[in-house]
């Protein structure tokens, strides 16, 4: 659920959406004896509304007199609904996925208790931010991306699996070569948050594996965009752009086309997050036909942008609080969400006490060739720049700059003034951590 902007929310919305607001924390105190808690969540082909049906009941059994209203994000994108209703005085109690930086400087969210924490997850302190404060519980992972290839296409032109960049520069010429019908790396660049999963990728490689602390660095003026290492990592998502390595009309292809195009044969490649390796994306047969590898870096050397994915945040302004509080320790630590997660939307399972085993969920070899990644120790795991949460976090008016920044330089190819442009971004931007 880490990266909620890629859902796909239902037309539906508006109808739950008016008889969700009467639910929001803003209406009079509930009676103590019966609880009435607002939840705002979001639609996709993988999270259902069965799933959020089921779940919260079952989160319910152990509230009695506690009752959920849904609120249905109409949006895309998961934090500008949540700040309309916030602007109105109808912040709901709980809230999936949302984007803490955003709302903790207000003052709107509540921190988890680091015991639970600690008792609960794998990586307990893995959305932590500067103060050690956690607003979304470390439930499940993502990596952002890794990269599917087509073993038909691969197979049919001679394509290796690349292990180093020059191989994938490589990979790509030859395919070009040999069949230039096929896209080499599709592209959703229409949409910003998945524009940027080059840069992430190529940044992960060859930036952040050298420096794991570079976007706390950067808070502390250390290092800057504008640097040569960062300016020449950049340079390379350029060159592939100059090469042909994306489709003409990739800045108009939006994620279902993307997708489509994917599984319909016609890229041999497609950097995205591991949620595309659940069912609520890929049948058995289609999932059958793709493998995964992790961005190539020069040396060879595997490094894998890998997130913890938070959950259920809790509004610290709600009447009901503690016993929001309650329902989010609840459900982010049942194995039941998070199955349903991992069988669906590829989610990498951070429970501490529960294996992928016991989980039980129905996964596809694709999806545990990637899993396995994550838990290889010879596989560097680093924070996304750009998609990552807590300390790792890009200011806000900053994230949107380097999504920005990934989409035009498909127009612009002066990587070095637009890399100085976002250090003067950063330089103005009032967002702190």
């Amino acid at each position: 659920m880490r990266r909620s902007t890629r859902f796909l929310v239902a037309t539906a919305a508006v109808a739950v959406l008016v008889a969700g607001v009467s639910g929001c924390s803003a209406a009079k105190p509930a009676k103590a004896d019966k609880v009435n808690l607002s939840i705002l969540t979001f639609q996709t082909s993988a999270v259902t509304p069965a799933f959020w049906n089921s779940n919260i009941k079952a989160t319910l059994k152990s509230l009695p007199g506690v009752t959920v209203k849904q609120i249905l994000n109409p949006s895309l994108d998961r934090d500008t609904y949540a700040k309309t209703l916030e602007a109105s005085g109808q912040f709901p109690d709980l809230q999936v996925s949302l984007t803490p930086a955003d709302y903790t400087a207000a003052g709107l969210l509540k921190p988890y208790s680091k015991s639970f924490l600690k008792e609960t997850f794998l990586f307990p302190d893995g959305q932590a931010d500067a103060k050690g404060n956690t607003y979304l519980p470390p439930v499940g992972g993502q990596a952002l991306p890794w990269i599917y290839y087509n073993k038909a296409i691969f197979k049919k032109d001679g394509l290796t699996v690349p292990t180093t960049y020059s191989q994938l520069v490589a990979d790509i010429k030859k395919l070009k070569s040999a069949d230039p019908s096929i896209t080499p790396i599709e592209y959703d660049g229409a949409d910003s948050w998945a524009a940027e999963f080059p840069l992430t990728a190529i940044l992960s490689a060859d930036v952040m594996s050298k420096n794991p602390n570079w976007v706390r660095d950067r808070y502390k003026d250390k290092v800057k965009f504008s640097d040569s290492d960062v300016v020449k990592a950049v340079q390379k998502q350029s060159d592939l752009i100059k090469m042909g390595a994306y489709s003409p009309t990739a800045l108009s292809t939006g994620l279902v086309d993307a997708d489509n195009d994917m599984i319909g044969g016609k890229a041999a490649m497609f950097m995205m997050g591991s949620w595309f390796s659940g069912s609520g994306y890929l049948t058995a047969a289609q999932a059958a036909g793709f493998g995964v590898f992790t961005f190539p870096t020069d040396s060879g050397k595997k490094v894998l942008p890998f997130s913890a994915s938070g959950s259920l945040s809790v509004s610290a302004k709600s009447k009901n609080s503690a016993t929001a509080m309650k329902f989010a320790e609840a459900w982010s630590g049942s194995p039941g969400p998070l199955k349903d997660l991992v069988t669906g939307d590829g989610d990498i399972p951070l429970l501490k006490k529960v294996s992928l085993k016991q989980l039980g969920a129905s996964v596809y070899p694709l999806f545990t060739q990637g899993y396995n990644f994550v838990f290889d120790n010879s596989v560097q795991k680093v924070a996304p720049i750009g998609d990552a949460g807590g300390q790792d976090a890009l200011p806000p008016a900053v994230n949107t700059a380097f999504s920005a920044l990934a989409q035009s330089l498909f127009t612009n190819s002066d990587v070095k003034g637009q890399l100085a442009s976002l250090d003067n971004v950063w330089k103005t931007s009032a967002a702190t951590q």
